[in-house]
C-alpha cells in the first residue's frame, strides 16, 4: 500500500507489462461485446494500476467473440491481452438452468491452462471489482491456492453433524467437513469465485472438461429428476 501511494505521488501509475520474479498476476476472463463490460475492465485496470503494487500485472483471456477495438482499448490501459480462449460449456444435465446466467461460469477456468514462463499464481478477478487504497496484492499472493473468501451459505451449523462453525483467521485452510455435500440437495459451502487465487495446472483443466463436457453421452439419456440430481451435485 506504501509503494502504490509512492507511485501514485510519483506520476508512475501504470500497470506492469511484464510477470515480476514471484510469478503473480491478476487475471480477467473478458465475455463477448457489452460496452459496458469493457467500461468496467477499463475502470478495474485504471485501480490496479492506481492502487497496486506496480509489480503484478492484470492479464486479459478474451473470448472469439471480443471485437478487436475492445482489445485495443484493453492494451491500451495497461493490460497484458492473450489469445482468445474458446468458451467452456458444460452439458445441460449439469446444469439447473441450462441457460441461465450461469451456463459459461467455468470459461474463467481456462485461466488453469496459463502457460506463460515462470506464472505461479493467477488471480482471478471479475470486472466489477473497485480495487481501493487497501488493496495488498502481496498479502494476497501469499495464500496457498486455491484460495477464495468463503460464503456462509449453506454451511453446516453446531448442531448438524457435531460441526461448529467459527471465525476464520486470514489465510487459514477451511475444516475440510465444512466443505461436505449434501447427498440428497447438493447444498454445499460456497465461495465468491469475483476474486479467486488459482495456480495453472493443465492437467486438472483437462479432467474438468471431460467431467462436464457436451460429448458425455451418458448424460444425455437422463431423466428429469436425475437431470436435477446432477445440477444440484454441481450447484450451478
Amino acid at each position: 500500500m506504501v509503494a502504490a501511494k509512492r507511485r501514485r505521488e510519483a506520476g508512475r501509475e501504470e500497470l506492469p507489462n511484464t510477470l515480476p520474479a514471484d510469478g503473480c498476476c491478476c487475471c480477467l476472463v473478458f465475455y463477448g461485446d457489452k460496452a459496458e463490460y469493457l467500461l468496467l475492465a477499463l475502470v478495474l485496470a485504471r485501480r490496479l494500476a492506481l492502487f497496486g503494487d506496480g509489480m503484478h500485472p492484470l492479464l486479459v483471456l478474451p473470448t472469439p467473440d471480443v471485437p478487436e477495438h475492445f482489445l485495443r482499448a484493453l492494451k491500451q490501459a495497461g493490460c497484458m491481452v492473450q489469445p482468445p480462449q474458446e468458451y467452456l460449456r458444460m452439458h445441460p444435465a449439469l446444469l439447473q438452468s441450462p441457460k441461465g446466467r450461469h451456463h459459461l461460469v467455468l470459461t474463467k477456468l481456462r485461466s488453469l491452462g496459463l502457460q506463460l514462463p515462470g506464472l505461479q499464481k493467477v488471480l482471478l478477478v471479475d470486472a466489477d471489482l473497485l480495487p481501493t487504497a487497501v488493496l495488498d496484492l502481496a498479502a494476497v499472493f501469499a495464500l496457498r491456492p486455491p484460495a477464495a473468501l468463503l460464503m456462509p451459505a449453506f454451511l453446516p451449523g453446531s448442531a448438524t453433524e457435531g460441526s461448529e462453525i467459527y471465525q476464520l483467521e486470514a489465510g487459514e485452510e477451511v475444516p475440510r467437513d465444512w466443505l461436505k455435500v449434501d447427498p440428497k440437495s447438493g447444498a454445499a459451502a460456497r465461495f465468491n469465485a469475483g476474486v479467486c487465487l488459482v495456480r495453472p495446472d493443465q492437467e486438472l483443466l483437462d479432467y474438468i472438461i471431460s467431467e462436464v463436457s457436451h460429448e458425455r453421452s451418458e448424460l444425455d439419456s437422463l431423466t428429469c429428476d436425475e437431470q436435477e440430481k446432477n445440477g444440484n451435485d454441481w450447484n450451478w
